[in-house]
């Protein structure tokens, strides 16, 4: 998720949350520390990171109901606290972040569903 304004709070840009499998939501990196989730030092420093179990290329095996869910209450929090829209342009995968190498969330992602959980949690 790309900031647009607010003050420092749980998940601040540059930290990292994640998102299992089973719905549990962990912050993965202290909001001091920058994370390195988006590929590259601008995106790390400008975004908050949310990663998801799973495997790009399986995601029978890992994108559940629950942790679109669990993913999509979370982003919805982190939108509101910082005031960032919920459309594309604000959020996005890691492999859309100018310059990286990531792939994830990876073709089968579903951002329409995304967007519309996100939406409905706010």
């Amino acid at each position: 998720m790309r900031r647009r304004g607010g003050q420092r709070r749980q998940c601040a840009p540059g930290a990292a949350c994640g998102a299992a499998s089973d719905g549990h939501i962990a912050q993965l990196v202290r909001e001091a520390d920058v994370a390195y989730h988006a590929g590259n030092r601008e995106g790390n420093e400008r975004s908050i990171g949310i990663e998801h179990e799973g495997v790009v290329d399986a995601p029978d095996r890992w994108f559940t109901d629950t942790a679109y869910r669990a993913s999509a209450e979370l982003a919805a929090d982190i939108g509101a606290r910082y005031d960032i829209p919920v459309d594309r342009e604000h959020i996005v995968g890691h492999n859309e972040v100018p310059g990286a190498t990531h792939t994830d969330p990876g073709p089968y992602w579903d951002w329409d569903r995304y967007l519309r959980l996100v939406r409905a949690a706010r």
